[in-house]
């Protein structure tokens, strides 16, 4: 504002599709501005959105008006009911758009609340779309048959624990508590990719994979849990070869040395 005139600006529609179940659409205005837009597709693309691009509005708009946006398609729900343009460098609010079962094209359209003229239309096209729904349920399909496979491997896991002498049933204890204290070594950063790696087959070199819905939220405990079900004795050997990855090499070294412990406490033990 300058001498209580309207300052009128270019701005951008800006459109993220969430991976929730149903199509969720979050869509911001903003003031155009190349570094805030790499900034906002940066953000959601490592949220795992996907950015749906459109042309941006032709006129310039007035700052600090209010905006509504409508979705020509019967259930859809949108808020707030209206947002302010202004300048957010750190978190701007957005539009949620959110469709149980969509079946076609639809399009949305952007007014200035006090005027029925839109400033900004544009159809959304259902391949636009469809692919990362598509891809969410093939997703959670490999989920309920990964989960139905671990249910059954716990099954059976629990009739072998069931005879384990007490040396080897101390040895997945050990194990579970080297995974452990060797994961609290790693910065925030390094845990996420740890995670990562876990469902790249090349790097597993055969064994399966961890469904991402299942990584996705796992703390340590989780994810150790989660480790010890699905590769079992091998869970230390995938834990070395990701150390590896993301350059490791101190931990890797930390957990040869604690096996050479384990396995001479071990001969101590099972010849005394």
């Amino acid at each position: 504002m300058k001498a209580g005139i309207p300052v009128k600006i270019n701005c951008n529609v800006l459109i993220y599709q969430t991976n929730t179940a149903f199509l969720t659409l979050h869509v911001y205005l903003i003031p155009r501005d190349p570094g805030l837009q790499e900034a906002m597709d940066n953000r959601n693309v490592s949220y795992g959105y996907k950015v749906i691009r459109k042309p941006h509005p032709e006129k310039s708009l007035k700052m600090r008006d209010r905006f509504i946006l409508k979705a020509d398609v019967n259930g859809a729900k949108v808020s707030p009911k209206d947002l302010k343009l202004r300048c957010e460098s750190r978190g701007p609010n957005f539009f949620e758009v959110y469709i149980e079962n969509p079946d076609r094209n639809f399009t949305l359209n952007l007014t200035q609340k006090n005027d029925r003229q839109p400033v900004w239309t544009h159809e959304i096209r259902k391949g636009e779309y469809q692919s990362m729904v598509n891809m969410q349920e093939i997703e959670t399909h490999q989920t309920k048959q990964h989960f139905s496979s671990l249910q059954l491997s716990n099954f059976e896991q629990h009739s072998m624990d069931e005879h384990l002498s007490p040396l080897q049933a101390a040895k997945v204890t050990k194990d579970r508590e080297r995974l452990l204290k060797m994961l609290e070594h790693l910065k925030l950063e390094e845990f996420k990719q740890f995670k990562w790696f876990l469902k790249d087959g090349d790097i597993l070199a055969g064994l399966p994979c961890i469904p991402s819905s299942r990584l996705e939220n796992a703390d340590m405990l989780d994810l150790v849990d989660l480790m010890l079900q699905t590769y079992n004795q091998q869970s230390v050997e995938v834990t070395k070869k990701v150390f590896r990855t993301i350059n490791r090499n101190d931990l890797v070294q930390t957990l040869l040395d604690t096996s050479s412990e384990s396995k001479g406490n071990w001969n101590c033990n099972h010849f005394s």
